[in-house]
């Protein structure tokens, strides 16, 4: 008749120990935020947003990384894969055989320049230590 009280006060803990497991971030997670962060440490404003129109094939929403540009001007260009894969052509000041270019062209969904910026659309499946060769890339983007 005394065990009842024990048991209630078990069955308690567990659901409270479960319920806040349930919040923690998953591993996945985890390592997108670390991503995230150091994109912004090495300067490019990351975003999730609903994947543009033209971007044939991709997700529903997609990882929007930016980079800046103090060059105002840059003409308007976009390129993205098709829904086998292939590229419709390289970025501008890219050379194919690039090593940034290689390291990257299948992890990208498509890219965007705009007037102000470079903008990368992708799933974040990389490394950090993968993301100075993204900055390598959209700092050769923004140079044209």
């Amino acid at each position: 008749m005394h065990v009842w009280p024990w048991v209630v006060t078990a069955i308690v803990i567990l659901y409270v120990l479960g319920q806040w497991l349930m919040l923690r971030p998953t591993p996945q997670e985890q390592h997108r935020m670390k991503l995230r962060e150091a994109a912004k440490d090495l300067g490019f404003q990351v975003r999730l947003r609903k994947a543009p129109d033209w971007l044939v094939g991709a997700p529903i929403v997609v990882a929007y990384y930016a980079l800046a540009s103090e060059r105002v001007g840059l003409l308007p260009r976009r390129d993205w894969r098709t829904a086998q894969g292939d590229w419709l052509g390289i970025p501008p000041g890219v050379a194919p055989e690039n090593p940034d270019w290689s390291a990257w062209r299948d992890r990208l969904l498509g890219w965007e320049r705009d007037q102000h910026a470079v903008i990368f659309f992708w799933t974040e499946h990389a490394n950090v230590q993968d993301l100075p060769a993204l900055k390598r890339l959209g700092l050769a983007v923004l140079q044209l």
